[in-house]
């Protein structure tokens, strides 16, 4: 690279070098991680109730709902992936739509907007 400039294999062993410099010098793992999860939780609780008109119990539940939700989403998408993935070696159906008209449901989920 002109000028010093690094590859982006050197940048990305350098990322790493930090991250896990900074992981070893962390005591306190679950606090340093708390903030991102709150936030992350918080975006179930602002979808099943954005204006907070329920109940603060009621909102917790729906929001449990949710976020299970979201996860058997993204499960239901990898699994997906990894169907694709297996067609693709044995010759079989490796487009999305194949996918999913291959699943009665997968109209009704749709995991693209997961």
């Amino acid at each position: 690279m002109a000028n010093g400039a690094l590859t982006p294999t050197e940048l990305s062993l350098r990322g790493r070098l930090a991250v896990e410099t900074s992981w070893a010098n962390t005591s306190d793992r679950s606090a340093r991680t708390k903030p991102g999860r709150d936030k992350f939780d918080e975006r179930f609780l602002n979808e099943v109730d954005p204006e907070r008109r329920l109940p603060e119990d009621e909102r917790e539940r729906r929001a449990a709902h949710a976020r299970r939700a979201y996860f058997a989403r993204l499960s239901l998408a990898a699994h997906k992936a990894r169907r694709r993935k297996r067609n693709a070696r044995s010759g079989g159906p490796t487009d999305k739509s194949a996918a999913v008209n291959n699943d009665p449901e997968g109209a009704k989920y749709d995991v693209e907007r997961a």
